[in-house]
């Protein structure tokens, strides 16, 4: 598999774990959700947590969803000021209500002028038409698709260089990615 540039996308996971799960997702995806709300938490307890592994987000919001692409740029305005995994899961569990985005804002506390801001002027709207054409590019098809690769190269740890080992096209169980992290842990 060929390696790949995910950009300044969220990662979460120890700085020390060598391989990384990049995930291609959709706030309005109802596979997305249920990855995100019944398998995410097994692979963030077993891998992430253990330091075994990063997690990656990359926006994949598909044309039949239209207020995806904004949830995604929300998702990045959150991101600007520490809260990008809080949103996310706030995203996921409410895929039904994604008209008013400053409301999660809200809850989670944030600075409501800059988040506004930063959504009201798109700042992240290039951002997430850039992941759309990485996930084209690597023939993500539908979401939720899945990247498991090595980070950077033998010089230098960097995340947003992905090296890809295996790859798993949508809502698997956590059985399924069990058994593809547990192959490439024990292949490093």
């Amino acid at each position: 598999m060929d390696k790949c540039d995910i950009g300044d996308n969220p990662i979460l996971g120890s700085e020390s774990a060598e391989l990384i799960m990049v995930e291609f997702s959709d706030y309005q995806c109802p596979f997305c959700g249920r990855h995100a709300r019944e398998t995410f938490p097994g692979i963030k307890e077993e891998y992430i947590d253990k330091g075994q592994i990063r997690y990656a987000v990359v926006d994949q919001p598909l044309p039949m969803h239209p207020d995806a692409p904004k949830a995604a740029e929300a998702a990045h305005c959150a991101k600007d000021q520490g809260r990008f995994w809080e949103i996310h899961e706030a995203l996921m569990s409410n895929q039904e209500a994604l008209k008013d985005l400053s409301s999660y804002a809200k809850a989670l506390n944030l600075n409501m002028v800059e988040f506004d801001d930063c959504l009201n002027t798109g700042k992240y709207r290039d951002a997430v038409s850039k992941n759309i054409t990485l996930a084209n590019e690597l023939g993500m098809n539908g979401v939720p698709g899945f990247i498991i690769g090595t980070i950077g190269t033998a010089n230098e740890n960097d995340p947003s260089k992905v090296t890809g080992i295996s790859t798993i096209l949508g809502a698997m169980p956590l059985a399924t990615f069990k058994q593809e992290l547990d192959s490439a842990l024990s292949g490093r």
